[in-house]
């Protein structure tokens, strides 16, 4: 969210956050969810001059933001809320419930959200099982972020197949790429470490050197 100061940004969030807490979003819900997911992101000064403020996620905010990760919800505004409990930091396991229930939705994009929302709020211990169950999902990114979500706390012996799972569902090229090259360079480490990298290591090799610039771009996780 683009303020003139960080004052001015804490205090929109805070009025956004207080809505959603009493009920009076309406049908600025998602928008209000959208702008507390960008607030809590990074900050960002833009060529121009402009910054996005970082306001900080506070335990009891997040918790508000959880409520709206519910079945009873639209599917809009459950993946909004999901994208900012992924950047919820420290505070994101207080909404691991909300993350587990959404694992085994029926919609793909929620599970998507939810998947992503393991893997950046680091919810490997809370929803393991969870995640080992969309290992075998029909959604690639699902697989991918659920692999990176457990590589933490994954055993030595399911390393291997981590990896081969990211061998056999490689993109082709696009956006796509992104979110696998993020999962393998999480899972990379841990697989040489384990003597369970080399499958990995020869795949990404050669499938860097065919890629096109501008997907690698795209990989730029690999590389940077």
């Amino acid at each position: 969210m683009i303020s003139s100061t960080q004052h001015e940004a804490d205090e929109r969030i805070a009025r956004f956050l207080r809505r959603l807490a009493d009920g009076s979003a309406g049908r600025k819900t998602q928008f209000f969810l959208d702008a507390v997911a960008s607030a809590w992101a990074p900050e960002l000064r833009s060529c121009l001059g402009s910054t996005k403020w970082h306001v900080a996620p506070r335990a009891e905010t997040v918790g508000t933001v959880a409520c709206y990760a519910a079945p009873a919800w639209p599917t809009g505004i459950r993946i909004s809320a999901l994208h900012a409990i992924a950047r919820a930091g420290e505070h994101a396991h207080l909404a691991a419930s909300a993350v587990k229930l959404c694992l085994g939705d029926g919609e793909r994009t929620v599970r998507l959200a939810a998947a992503r929302a393991a893997a950046e709020g680091r919810l490997g211990d809370e929803v393991a099982r969870e995640l080992r169950n969309v290992l075998a999902d029909d959604v690639w990114a699902v697989r991918w972020h659920a692999a990176r979500g457990l590589v933490a706390r994954a055993y030595d012996s399911e390393l291997g197949a981590l990896a081969h799972l990211l061998v056999m569902t490689t993109p082709r090229g696009g956006m796509s790429l992104t979110a696998w090259a993020q999962a393998v360079d999480a899972i990379r480490p841990r697989c040489r470490i384990a003597g369970q990298g080399a499958e990995l290591d020869a795949h990404v090799t050669a499938t860097f050197a065919s890629m096109s610039a501008r997907d690698r771009d795209f990989a730029w996780p690999l590389w940077r």
